[in-house]
């Protein structure tokens, strides 16, 4: 499930499989396709304040929750990309289907 605000994202996910799930990790970032062109990229990039400068490498996120927002930090009318993998004893599982919102 999933609730989409003005700057923010709340995420819900069910448990898989049949060991006990120990933690989650929730990754997310700005979508890659998100800048069409070169002139956009180049827009994007060109700047050094570190706050403005768009960054391909997804955030990620511990939690022991099915349930997580991911506040203040997203920029209205932009796609990201949210993935989640469950972690046990025996390591960190497959990653979900990447899933793409704006």
């Amino acid at each position: 499930m999933t609730t989409i605000y003005y700057n923010s994202i709340e995420l819900e996910w069910r448990p898989g499989g049949i060991s006990e799930v120990l933690y989650y990790i929730l990754k997310y970032r700005r979508s890659v396709n998100e800048l069409d062109n070169y002139e956009d990229f180049y827009e994007a990039t060109r700047n050094d304040d570190e706050h403005r400068r768009i960054s391909f490498d997804f955030q990620t996120i511990n939690t022991t929750q099915t349930k997580y927002k991911v506040t203040n930090t997203l920029k209205s009318f932009t796609f990201y990309e949210f993935k989640v993998s469950a972690g046990n004893h025996l390591g960190l599982g497959r990653e979900t289907k990447l899933l793409r919102v704006r």
